[in-house]
């Protein structure tokens, strides 16, 4: 047998939540690196971390970041969404310290507390049932030590996600001061979507100006904060908007939601329970800003997505009203959720 080109450590099992809805299919790529991100989570199951041998001690077998990839795969394929957590270079780029010994991660699920039951059952399964074939193989570099082979993830555990602060762990409750703020919102208040995730596509600070050609503005939003926060009113009318939007013209209307805290207001769209929900990915490619040519130069550039009141102004005619997506819409964890 060829000298282990990888030795699996001790795991840091981190718990997230995975998905529940029969659309909500988990990607899985071969070959594909699923990295992990802040909206994953808050808990995830840390399943392993591997570390490559020094490379004088190296023969013929898979790198720790090719097995960490194939396990990712081999966790996917059953519905687990997993992923890859580069300790070293993630946290470096936090500034945050780390040891000699921080290696590749593999995280799985996301769930919201350490004893979600779902995630109780996803480790079990995890610590006692998941062997992929792959790791006996020893043209892969003896992966795995022999007293490993019958549960090779035994030791697998759940804990928060690593990129993540205190502070962000403890952001997704839902506070006094955000009740009041959005008491006013009505249907359309984020706090009332029951997904865990929704697409965040508008985001309104100060006095954002929404153009209005000859309509007054809804009463009900100036109520909100007061007729000079423009940036509440501009959230909550374009929400509306767009849960009426083949009312304007356009295909169909959209689940959509506002939500409002000190520093500003936004609008989101859709209800999830995986941040892995492939519906996420298409509202972000429909939301976020198309290359199209500049006017007066010909050249492409960036240019935001809009959502205008009626989508074809008759004419010449200005539109009632006009507000700009934000460039990159991103997912974002509900509050409470």
């Amino acid at each position: 047998m060829s000298f282990p080109r990888i030795m699996l450590a001790c795991a840091i099992a981190i718990s997230v939540v995975f998905a529940s809805s029969a659309d909500a299919k988990i990607e899985a790529i071969k070959g594909k690196r699923y990295s992990l991100h802040k909206v994953h989570g808050p808990h995830m199951i840390l399943v392993a971390t591997l570390h490559n041998v020094d490379p004088a001690l190296r023969s013929e077998g898979m790198s720790a970041e090719e097995a960490a990839d194939e396990i990712v795969y081999q966790l996917r394929r059953i519905g687990i969404p997993a992923y890859v957590f580069h300790q070293e270079e993630q946290l470096a780029a936090q500034g945050k310290f780390i040891s000699r010994q921080a290696g590749i991660a593999i995280m799985a699920g996301n769930f919201p507390e350490p004893g979600d039951k779902k995630a109780q059952k996803v480790l079990k399964y995890i610590q006692n049932k998941f062997h992929p074939a792959f790791l006996q193989r020893e043209e892969n570099g003896a992966i795995i030590a022999k007293q490993a082979e019958a549960k090779p993830f035994r030791r697998a555990f759940v804990v928060a996600n690593p990129l993540r602060s205190s502070e962000e762990m403890g952001a997704n409750a839902v506070t006094d001061e955000m009740k009041q703020l959005n008491s006013d919102n009505g249907k359309v208040s984020l706090l009332k979507n029951k997904g865990r995730y929704s697409v965040k596509v508008a985001t309104f600070r100060g006095k954002t100006i929404v153009q209005v050609a000859g309509k007054k503005t809804d009463d009900r939003a100036f109520n909100l904060f007061g007729e000079s926060d423009e940036s509440a009113t501009s959230a909550w009318e374009l929400a509306t908007a767009l849960r009426q939007a083949r009312k304007y013209g356009y295909e169909r209307n959209y689940e959509a939601w506002v939500l409002h805290n000190r520093s500003e207001s936004y609008v989101t769209v859709g209800s999830f329970d995986s941040p892995d929900d492939p519906r996420i990915r298409q509202l972000m490619e429909e939301f976020k800003s198309k290359s199209k040519p500049n006017p007066k130069t010909g050249r492409q550039q960036p240019t935001p997505e809009l959502f205008s009141i009626p989508k074809n102004p008759v004419g010449q005619s200005l539109p009632d009203k006009l507000w700009f997506f934000d460039q990159k819409p991103r997912p974002v964890r509900v509050p409470g959720r």
